[in-house]
């Protein structure tokens, strides 16, 4: 019986003149910076895109990418440690720190849960 695969859910951003097609299951996190957020990918690659971060957020429309804080996503395959002192924050696995939120701790600790 064959198997069968599971095809990763891809998203089309406008980039320098193109649309580039990226695998949502490789973004590892977004930042923002106003209406421009930059998505950064597990190959080390970065691309800036013109829309604001919620927007980014509804795009992805998967569990694994969360709201962490009011200018970052998060996908939580990519998060390394979660560290509570002296601020609360994530380390990504290229040792990115990513700030969390007052208001998104709790549910930051039920996403590592369904991990």
């Amino acid at each position: 019986m064959p198997t069968v695969e599971k095809k990763n859910k891809k998203i089309a951003i406008p980039f320098s003149g193109k649309v580039v097609f990226l695998n949502v299951d490789e973004v590892m996190y977004c930042k923002s910076d106003g209406n421009y957020t930059t998505i950064y990918m597990k190959d080390g690659k970065s691309y800036v895109y013109s829309k604001k971060i919620k927007d980014v957020y509804e795009l992805f429309n998967i569990d694994d990418i969360i709201r962490v804080h009011q200018s970052y996503l998060v996908n939580m395959n990519y998060v390394k440690e979660y560290v509570k002192n002296e601020g609360y924050y994530l380390i990504i696995e290229n040792n990115t720190t990513v700030p969390v939120s007052k208001s998104n701790r709790a549910y930051i600790l039920e996403a590592i849960k369904k991990l």
